[in-house]
């Protein structure tokens, strides 16, 4: 099985491929670093909620496309965000950051316990 961020990055650069953007081209209109974006795409960095939303709005695709490799299984969390992004800017953020914060979590406990099974 891959790795969730292998996963992101990989949806994320089939989207570009497919609609002919370029890394920089994206990079750039999205407001993050070639160099950051290559590391998405590869799969090793951590992006944020926030980048990603940026990336899925340049790429005119929804985040649940970005997030998920059957995005078919995934209409609620479309549904949540669509929700979410009715909220005020302010409320929105909150949301957004506490969700990274449990993101972030789960895959700290899924790498202990990876290394724990070693």
């Amino acid at each position: 099985m891959d790795m969730p961020f292998k996963i992101i990055g990989n949806n994320i650069k089939t989207i570009r491929v497919s609609k002919q953007i370029s890394q920089e081209k994206l990079a750039l209109n999205a407001g993050i670093s070639t160099t950051n974006l290559r590391q998405i795409e590869k799969g090793v960095a951590n992006p944020t909620i926030q980048t990603l939303s940026l990336l899925s709005n340049q790429l005119d695709v929804s985040l649940v496309d970005i997030l998920y490799s059957n995005p078919e299984e995934m209409k609620e969390i479309e549904t949540l965000y669509k929700l979410l992004q009715m909220l005020p800017q302010q409320q929105e953020a909150a949301i957004m950051n506490m969700i990274q914060t449990i993101i972030n979590l789960l895959f700290k406990q899924n790498d202990n316990e990876r290394t724990t099974l070693k």
